[in-house]
């Protein structure tokens, strides 16, 4: 009797011990789907912050655990981005036929620089700190090749393009995204980013147009120095660029660049050459002297 009932006793004993364990697992996986789900709902929120431009809201986010190294969904395709002329300086410079974005980095998306405020604010500032110091991939590329370092270039924010360089990103190799990266440092108008990218075996001909045609004197003087071609490239030369508009004309970029070699009498594929544009006489003398130093012998 005794025997059946200590039996019975740790029968029972075991079935309370698996219901306990049961139990345990259970509350287990309510705990971890709980968190799950909690998880799910920051990263969902992560995205809309950063699609919305929200700052603060990142910030916030961040720090409550989301996943900093999200990628936006069809951004681009639905949604305007923030500077409306970048998918034209993509197609242009990265000669791709029709840019889209099938998804971008979080922190490749707040680097797009504000056309209509391209400087950096200090939330957005607070928001790509965080980001970086939670993980974020700082050499990601997006779909078109362009990593985060790229995008801060066009910023124009030489502090915030050395703290990507000191966190580890790199200056890519491929010279389409280098050559992109220098038309953005041109744009960005900070010649510290321009001598950064130049000292990481970026192009110099590669920002010589778009100095010139914005009238970027001293960026054209670097240029040239770190040897860049004043006949660079076939088409519109930097000389073209800087003179072809009156309303536009850098007579201070077009000396530059004569004194470095440009050959005034190349015709442009407009079918005019430099030595044809409406310029004050004092530039015109200076291009009749770049053109006999290039081609003596013949009158100008």
């Amino acid at each position: 009797m005794r025997r059946e009932q200590g039996r019975e006793g740790r029968r029972s004993r075991s079935r309370m011990a698996v219901l306990l364990l049961a139990g345990a697992m259970l509350v287990g996986m309510a705990i971890i789907a709980g968190v799950g789900w909690r998880r799910s709902l920051l990263d969902d929120d992560l995205l809309a912050a950063a699609r919305e431009r929200d700052f603060n809201r990142i910030v916030e986010l961040v720090d409550r655990g989301a996943n900093v190294r999200q990628r936006i969904p069809t951004v681009y395709i639905d949604d305007p981005p923030p500077d409306p002329t970048l998918l034209d300086r993509i197609k242009s410079v990265l000669h791709i036929g029709s840019p889209r974005r099938s998804g971008t980095p979080i922190l490749n998306e707040l680097l797009v620089a504000d056309s209509a405020n391209p400087k950096i604010s200090a939330s957005l500032r607070a928001a790509v700190d965080a980001l970086i110091a939670h993980g974020a991939n700082v050499n990601e590329e997006d779909s078109y090749g362009l990593r985060p370092l790229i995008l801060a270039a066009g910023t124009g924010d030489e502090a915030l393009f050395k703290e990507l360089m000191n966190n580890g990103a790199v200056i890519p190799g491929d010279a389409r995204a280098r050559n992109f990266a220098m038309s953005e440092a041109v744009r960005g108008g900070s010649i510290s980013i321009l001598t950064l990218l130049l000292d990481g075996g970026c192009d110099p001909n590669s920002g010589l147009v778009s100095a010139a045609g914005q009238g970027r004197a001293d960026m054209v003087r670097l240029l040239l120095a770190r040897g860049g071609n004043p006949n660079y490239p076939s088409g519109f030369k930097p000389i073209d660029v800087a003179l072809r508009v009156p309303r536009h004309r850098h007579e201070d970029v077009a000396v530059e660049l004569l004194k470095a070699g440009a050959d005034p009498t190349i015709v442009a594929p407009d079918g005019r050459c430099p030595m044809e544009y409406p310029v004050p006489p004092q530039l015109r003398a200076e291009m009749r002297r770049a053109a006999k130093r290039l081609h003596p012998g013949r009158r100008w």
